[in-house]
């Protein structure tokens, strides 16, 4: 079988006189294939969408086109292109949205308005998303609140629940929401959905990360848990969980 190489894909950082840099990813077509410099925050309930140093990477677009620049020379030489393929310009992408720059629209001002249109399309389709997708995962821990309310936890037995009750009051409301809940649904795993308690627990704390819920933590579920069914084994496999968390983190440092 005989095989043949199709395309090269290697990424080049081009920098000019003024020591701005641009990544170039893929050099196709005669197009320098090149990521905007998109950058979104958060203000309050709005999404801000901007290009970091739009004028820098304006003014580094406009010169690759000028008579005396190099740009075309240096882009053929790092792709190990002949001397006579030919530089269109640039496609200059942002996820699903991509704009061109050539010759025809290559001064400051026509480049800085092609971005700009394409920075409002990709904030348009992406504010589109998020918002879906924060309002489905809202959504999603609306219901599972709703769903944590109607579950009860499981006494050891009745003089516990009683014991449990004139107890309450040790530790802290939030405290004592976050135990008897997370304890409440690692049980239903393990009673209607037949999990061990290790990934009853690995499960439940999984659920409660996507809530963004962790109040408490190992002792609040310590304190519910010796008056609850599978109490200690649902307290010592969280106190395992963070410990290999722990762990984890220090593996990164």
């Amino acid at each position: 079988m005989n095989t043949n190489i199709k395309n090269v894909s290697k990424v080049f950082f081009f920098e000019n006189d003024n020591g701005y840099s641009i990544w170039v990813e893929d050099f196709e077509d005669g197009f320098a294939i090149v990521q905007a410099p998109v950058s979104i925050a958060r203000l309050g309930d709005n999404l801000i969408f901007y290009m970091v140093q739009s004028d820098f990477f304006v003014e580094f677009l406009s010169g690759c086109f000028n008579p005396d620049s190099n740009f075309r020379e240096q882009l053929l030489s790092a792709y190990q292109c002949d001397p006579d393929t030919e530089f269109i310009g640039f496609k200059v992408k942002q996820e699903d949205f991509e704009c061109t720059i050539t010759g025809e629209n290559s001064s400051p001002y026509k480049i800085g308005e092609t971005l700009q249109c394409l920075l409002v399309d990709y904030s348009k389709d992406t504010n589109q998303k998020y918002w879906a997708a924060e309002n489905s995962n809202n959504q999603m821990i609306s219901e599972f609140y709703q769903f944590l309310e109607n579950l009860d936890v499981d006494f050891i037995s009745f003089e516990a629940e009683e014991k449990y009750g004139e107890r309450a009051g040790e530790i802290d409301e939030d405290s004592l929401w976050y135990g008897v809940s997370f304890i409440a649904y690692a049980q239903y795993l393990i009673r209607e959905k037949l999990y061990n308690v290790h990934d009853a627990v690995r499960e439940t704390y999984t659920q409660f990360e996507l809530i963004g819920n962790d109040v408490g933590g190992a002792g609040a579920i310590r304190f519910v848990g010796q008056f609850c069914k599978y109490g200690e084994e649902i307290s010592d496999g969280y106190t395992e969980l963070m410990l290999e968390k722990f762990n984890d983190e220090l593996d990164k440092l």
